[in-house]
C-alpha cells in the first residue's frame, strides 16, 4: 500500500512538472503494478515515454526499462538492450531526451568482466528516434 501511495505521489508531482493542460491523471495503469520492486522513474517532456528501474525483491538483479505511450494507453515495459549481466539503476533523461544517463557497476573496458563500483555512464540516440 505505502508504495503505491509513494507511486501515485510521485505520478502527481510529474503532472506538476511537465505541465499537462488536459487535466488528466498521469498513470500507466497495471503495467507498473505488476512489478514488486519499481524506482527511479523519469519521464520525457512529451509525456510519452518512461524509463525506470526494475529489481528483484532482495535488489540483487537490477534493470532499466522503458515504456512508451501510444494512443493514450501505456504498452508493455521492455527491458533496454544494453541491460545484462550488471546492475543498472537510476535512469535519467536529459532535457532534449536524446541522452539517458544511468548508473551501473558494468566494467569500464569491455574485455572486463569484474563488476566495479558504481559509476555514471550514458547512452545517445539520434533525435528522430525519439518519441
Amino acid at each position: 500500500m505505502i508504495k503505491a501511495i509513494i507511486i501515485t505521489t510521485f505520478i502527481l508531482f510529474a503532472n506538476v512538472l511537465l505541465g499537462q493542460n488536459d487535466n488528466a491523471i498521469f498513470q500507466f495503469d497495471k503495467n507498473l503494478n505488476q512489478f514488486h520492486n519499481v524506482r527511479d522513474l523519469c519521464v520525457s517532456e512529451s509525456g510519452k515515454e518512461a524509463f525506470f528501474t526494475l529489481q528483484s525483491p532482495n535488489g540483487e538483479i537490477s534493470q532499466i526499462a522503458t515504456m512508451k505511450k501510444e494512443d493514450n494507453v501505456w504498452l508493455e515495459p521492455e527491458l533496454l538492450p544494453f541491460c545484462g549481466a550488471y546492475m543498472y539503476l537510476e535512469p535519467f533523461l536529459s532535457s532534449n531526451g536524446n541522452r539517458l544517463f544511468f548508473v551501473s557497476d558494468r566494467p569500464l573496458y569491455i574485455k572486463q568482466t569484474e563488476k566495479k563500483d558504481f559509476d555514471i555512464w550514458y547512452v545517445d540516440r539520434n533525435s528522430r528516434d525519439q518519441k
